[in-house]
């Protein structure tokens, strides 16, 4: 599994390839271009080589045959590289120009391994048996696994426009403060899987599968806008969350807690205030007991009942009471009309004797919808605690 360790790895790296290609001006594809062109002819004080199709000896159709591939702090400059039967494949600080496809015929893949690279094109990488892939601030418009029988596959701090990850298996899938644009995960064999839904964007996940809407996603990727001010601290705490948020989930289901009621509840508790995505929403569950402490959710119930009891108390808020002769007169309310007044509108079952009068009306309308806010959060925690 990979750690905080990692990711502050990974941090590093990435603020070193931004400081590079920052002194190489680079920021765009058009800046790129220039600079390759301005290498080539020879111009110097260049913080970054560039790497062509002659250097890494491709042959015709773009692929190389070496033991290993590893390529560190460069531009490579070729519009696809086909990297087959290698068994090892690392680049660290590189920037594609194009994209890379890995594969394998005879000898295995044993360990693909991309740190803090750029591709302007999409990784691809297919029908690979037991390589361990790891994939750490990588920018790439596309990365598609297909056909990959892993040891491990492990994303970190990644950004990339279209991930497709189809028909393949690994012990661990695992995945840490991604940004994904638009995903197509399916037909896989994974024994233990970490994702956030959080690495994704919901709401620009199409609808339908369609295959142009996933190619504008990747047409308007933007690899040169990967995130490099990397929170090292936010990043520990979110881990710290997550690792506290599988430990509930151990003891929810690995251990015997549900053989104790009242212990089960307090870790259903848990579990939601863990869930929560602020502060605000905490306190909010805190209040009502996380929907699995019903004496709490009553206790809150009394305290609205007497506080709008007290306010309907006040002389300022007028009255139409029906008198013993079934006359009604506007009037203020004594404390102990005030009282069943307060009942009755919070239960919302309004015998109509009492009727509040010009602004007072709100007050009523207001204290209804907490009583059925109130008494329907009550029976759910009652079902949550005593019946889930």
């Amino acid at each position: 599994m990979c750690s905080p360790h990692w990711a502050r790895n990974a941090g590093l790296a990435m603020i070193s390839l931004h400081r590079l290609l920052s002194e190489a001006g680079i920021n765009s594809k058009i800046t790129l271009r220039s600079y390759i062109e301005r290498y080539q002819a020879g111009s110097p004080d260049f913080p970054i080589k560039v790497v062509t199709a002659a250097d890494l000896r491709l042959d015709g159709e773009s692929r190389v045959y070496l033991p290993h591939v590893e390529i560190e702090d460069a531009v490579v400059d070729v519009p696809i590289l086909r990297i087959q039967n290698s068994s090892k494949v690392s680049f660290n600080n590189c920037l594609f120009t194009g994209g890379v496809e890995i594969s394998q015929k005879e000898s295995l893949v044993e360990d693909i391994h991309l740190d803090t690279c750029l591709l302007m094109g999409s990784l691809t990488v297919v029908v690979v048996d037991q390589p361990t892939i790891s994939l750490y601030a990588v920018s790439a418009s596309a990365i598609n696994l297909d056909r990959v029988h892993s040891n491990g596959i492990s994303l970190v701090r990644c950004a990339i426009g279209y991930l497709s990850v189809v028909n393949c298996s690994a012990p661990e899938f695992y995945t840490f403060s991604n940004r994904f644009v638009s995903l197509n995960i399916a037909y896989n064999n994974f024994h233990t899987v970490r994702f956030s839904h959080t690495q994704v964007d919901l709401w620009q996940q199409p609808a339908t599968a369609n295959r142009e809407e996933i190619e504008q996603v990747q047409r308007r990727f933007d690899v040169f806008g990967f995130p490099h001010d990397l929170n090292l601290d936010e990043l520990d705490k979110i881990e710290q969350q997550t690792v506290h948020n599988a430990t509930l989930e151990f003891l929810a289901s690995c251990s015997d807690v549900s053989l104790d009621r009242r212990a089960l509840g307090q870790l259903k508790y848990l579990q939601t205030l863990a869930s929560q995505p602020n502060w605000a929403w905490r306190s909010l569950q805190r209040l009502i007991g996380g929907m699995v402490k019903p004496l709490r959710i009553m206790i809150l119930a009394v305290v609205v009942w007497v506080l709008f009891a007290l306010m309907f108390a006040l002389p300022v808020c007028t009255f139409s009471v029906a008198g013993a002769d079934g006359e009604s007169a506007p009037r203020a309310l004594n404390l102990a009309e005030a009282l069943y007044y307060s009942g009755i509108t919070f239960t919302t079952i309004g015998y109509g004797d009492i009727t509040p009068i010009d602004w007072t009306r709100f007050l009523a309308v207001i204290e209804g919808v907490l009583g059925i806010v109130l008494m329907s959060s009550f029976l759910i925690s009652l079902v949550r605690k005593y019946i889930e």
